[in-house]
This record gives structure tokens, sequence and C-alpha cells, in this order.
């Protein structure tokens, strides 16, 4: 079964992409931890992708694609913008203590441990990031 939104590079729609993913859960009867997983995934890959395109100035349009069966989900996302593959980033030292531990930064690691699989392409000048989560 494959499910797709597109939303804009607004902040707002991050929320509208939240709720289009648990929509998604509920109606696929998606475990709570598995629904925690992706949901959190495509939060942080949605909101780098909004702030970016805020800082530059650029509305982006943004295409998800969700493709559920009986072993995985697999959810696409596609921008316009900027060339950038999130699996070429640079491991993050984790804090050790709450004194150390800072806002932000952290999405990119969260994406990597949660996810299953996860790959990346440019296509088409659009950034194609795509995570995978066994059922």
């Amino acid at each position: 079964m494959i499910r797709r939104l597109r939303v804009t590079s607004e902040i707002s729609e991050v929320r509208r992409v939240s709720d289009w993913l648990c929509a998604l859960a509920d109606e696929f009867q998606l475990e709570r931890e598995l629904a925690f997983r992706a949901l959190l995934c495509v939060d942080e890959s949605i909101g780098n992708i909004v702030s970016h395109a805020l800082a530059s100035e650029r509305e982006e349009n943004i295409d998800i694609e969700a493709s559920i069966d009986a072993k995985n989900i697999n959810i696409s996302i596609r921008d316009t913008g900027e060339a950038f593959n999130p699996l070429e980033a640079s491991e993050v030292l984790l804090p050790t203590s709450v004194q150390e531990a800072k806002i932000g930064g952290l999405g990119i690691h969260l994406i990597r441990h949660y996810c299953d699989a996860l790959s990346y392409s440019r296509v088409n000048d659009k950034n194609c990031l795509t995570l995978s989560f066994h059922r």
C-alpha cells in the first residue's frame, strides 16, 4: 500500500506530517514502538528540511511517500533544497551529563539509531532520503 503527501517548507507543515503519519499508524495498526520510531525519524527529517529552507528563505516542496507491506515500512522524503546527504554527516559526540547537553544537533544521530535502514540519493536536483523500518 502506498500513501503520499506533499507539504511546503513552512514550520506549520511539520504538524501536518505528524498527523498524517499518526493516521497511517492507526490505519495499518502499527505497533506503538514502531510508530514512535517512524514518527520521530520523519519529524526530524522534515524539521531539518524546513529549518534549512527557512534559513535560505526559499520555500521548498517536500514530497513524502509511505510504502507499507506486511514486513516493511519505507518512507521516502524528497525535497528541492540544496544537496545534503545525512549519511555523510559526522557522528556527534553524545553528552555525558545534563550540563554538557545542548538543544539540537542530535537529529541525524536519532534517525540513524531508530531506522533499520537508510538510503540517500540526489535525483533530478532533489534530495531523496528513504527511511526503512521492519515490522
